[in-house]
């Protein structure tokens, strides 16, 4: 049994019986005094898979309030007699994950290793979700195993506010970026959507930083997310025909998938790693909706030049244009962008 000794600020102390009902023995202290840690201490014990954790409370992150604390943890190993070592609280808690994730189930948003800005909530439609996230914020989930490589992020977001973006990033806050997941305005705080973006093919296992972007106060709800993994269908094999290709994608998709892909603003299809798409596209004469493109005469006044080499030259000029620009936005992550 561990419990509070010693009056307030309280040490951890704990003893042993043969049965429940005793008789107890004092063991001693297993954990003394320190300045970070609360003024009332609740301690515990937890035995799982082989290992021993130690649960205590700590005032570090509120900045000496003791009634607001945090629970920390440390992982321990009993002496040879079954004892339990005296403990120091440290920082960094446990080292050692007692197993990796797996990213290609859904994961909660709120399962988080260490965390800087934002807070958790909740309702009773979704349940827990991440929430009041700000410019910069970030939350680090730790020992996530890739397997063989994943290809894909989704994660569910909702917001009424310009939105922001997620940056995918290995190891730390400014580690390698494996891509950048943009988010609009769903038009409303609980009205859910998925979003997705394509990532660099990344392998093995990796601390995952989920850094949030964006440029207004609150940027929007988070409620999970999930990476897809690097296994292809047949109407991702370039070697099929078209027809053959069409055929496959067509028999995979639901009515509701089917009948979502007829609007001109398609919504993303992760599980088949189709993105977000906006087929709103005019290039009449020049790639229309963007910035720094070559704008040729209206289609009428290229016409009356009756000059085939020079119409083929112009919308072979478009194409590359249109082409470049297309792979500038993939890598920004503007998948969903109007062209």
């Amino acid at each position: 049994m561990v419990y509070a000794a010693a009056g307030i600020p309280e040490y951890i102390a704990y003893s042993t019986a043969p049965t429940i009902e005793g008789p107890w023995t004092y063991q001693g202290y297993i954990m003394e005094r320190a300045p970070h840690l609360a003024f009332t201490n609740h301690p515990g014990i937890i035995d799982y898979k082989g290992k021993a954790y130690f649960f205590y409370h700590t005032h570090a992150l509120s900045g000496g309030e003791g009634f607001k604390r945090s629970v920390s943890l440390e992982q321990f190993e009993y002496n040879a007699d079954g004892t339990i070592p005296m403990l120091l609280p440290t920082q960094e808690g446990v080292k050692e994950s007692v197993a990796a994730l797996n990213p290609y189930k859904r994961v909660e948003a709120e399962t988080i290793a260490w965390s800087e800005g934002l807070k958790t909530k909740s309702d009773h439609e979704v349940g827990i979700y991440v929430t009041h996230i700000q410019n910069g914020d970030f939350l680090k989930v730790r020992s996530v195993d890739f397997g063989q490589g994943a290809r894909r992020f989704s994660a569910s977001v909702a917001s009424v506010s310009k939105g922001g973006s997620i940056e995918i990033r290995l190891g730390a806050v400014d580690g390698t970026l494996l891509g950048v997941c943009e988010v609009e305005n769903t038009g409303g705080w609980q009205n859910w959507k998925t979003v997705s973006s394509k990532i660099k093919k990344t392998k093995g296992v990796h601390d995952v930083y989920l850094v949030f972007k964006g440029s207004e106060d609150q940027l929007f709800n988070f409620d999970w997310w999930q990476f897809v993994d690097a296994q292809s269908f047949p109407f991702q094999n370039p070697d099929l025909s078209s027809e053959e290709r069409a055929k496959d994608l067509i028999s995979r998709l639901t009515v509701e998938e089917k009948a979502a892909l007829l609007c001109d603003q398609s919504e993303a299809i992760p599980r088949l790693g189709i993105d977000r798409f906006n087929w709103w596209s005019e290039a009449l004469h020049g790639y229309a909706n963007n910035d720094d493109v070559t704008v040729f005469p209206q289609p009428i006044g290229m016409a009356a030049s009756f000059n085939d080499e020079l119409l083929f030259r112009i919308f072979d000029a478009t194409s590359d244009e249109a082409r470049a620009l297309y792979h500038e936005s993939q890598r920004r992550g503007e998948e969903n962008r109007r062209f």
